[in-house]
């Protein structure tokens, strides 16, 4: 792959952008993400009350998800992504769910989510956090959004995040579990946990569980 290729590849895959973007989110994202972020949403252990954010929601197969666990009750699912190709793709995909206000998609960056303060019980994201400009401030803006005792739940496939940083399509270690979940300790979170769970094909996935105070 030529070096305009892979930068064009590298940056539809941080931001998904015409239509080279959505053939990444049709063809990319739902064949290779689609495990990892249906295992965040079963992980977040949704009540049919929750609100629940997700962050970075690309194609809208995890809200898509979410919201069935919202249906019998007066929970709501939000996603925010700083692609408008993006929320025009998920907003087709979710009309009829968007339609009855048991979901909203928004364009916006997780460095200023605008969002109040204190308003969600789950918040999630997959594979993700290593293109934020800053881990901190992400982090932060996450922890503001969420209410004391929620809950956010990370999933990530390591494996596929060492192979593409040995491809150069993300800088060398910015994927590293580690030096996420210091930054969320560092912002105010507590009980950051971290495990190994394996997803619905098999597939072993890395998790981590941090809660806000």
């Amino acid at each position: 792959m030529g070096n305009y290729m892979k930068g064009l590849y590298t940056e539809n895959l941080r931001k998904p952008t015409g239509y080279f973007g959505r053939l990444i989110a049709k063809y990319v994202m739902e064949k290779y993400n689609q495990d990892v972020i249906l295992t965040a949403v079963t992980l977040c252990n949704i009540q049919p009350d929750y609100h629940v954010l997700e962050i970075g929601f690309g194609h809208g197969a995890g809200l898509q998800e979410a919201v069935k666990y919202l249906e019998k009750g007066k929970g709501k699912a939000v996603g925010v992504d700083f692609s408008p190709d993006m929320v025009q793709m998920a907003s087709e995909r979710l009309e009829s769910e968007i339609s009855s206000g048991l979901v909203e998609v928004i364009e916006g960056s997780v460095m200023e989510l605008p969002l109040q303060d204190d308003i969600f019980d789950r918040v999630y994201h997959c594979n993700c956090y290593y293109f934020w400009p800053d881990l901190h401030t992400g982090c932060r803006e996450i922890l503001r959004v969420l209410k004391p005792g929620g809950v956010m739940v990370v999933t990530l496939d390591y494996d596929a995040v060492q192979a593409a940083e040995g491809k150069g399509n993300i800088p060398v270690g910015s994927g590293n579990p580690d030096t996420f979940m210091t930054a969320l300790t560092s912002v105010g979170f507590i009980d950051v946990n971290r495990q190994e769970v394996v997803g619905s094909n098999d597939k072993v996935f890395t998790a981590i569980y941090p809660t806000a105070k």
